[in-house]
């Protein structure tokens, strides 16, 4: 699928947001570097974010560069 708004924010839930800040405010990796997030984010027990960044890779990367909107 075509990415239709370049700039804008990526939608994800607030759960989700809420872990990805966790491990951005741990210091410990690079956020760019999706394995290594997604290794900690496992060792955390962020089970969540785990799901989502396996299921939407895409949506990760291009959230990391231009933010993400919560969504309920």
């Amino acid at each position: 699928m075509r990415d239709r708004n370049p700039r804008h924010p990526i939608q994800c839930p607030k759960k989700v947001v809420e872990d990805i800040m966790k491990i951005r405010d741990t210091g410990e990796v690079n956020m760019m570097d999706r394995r290594s997030v997604m290794f900690i984010a496992d060792e955390l027990g962020l089970f969540d974010l785990v799901c989502w960044m396996e299921e939407n890779p895409k949506d990760y990367a291009r959230g990391i560069s231009r933010g993400f909107n919560v969504v309920d």
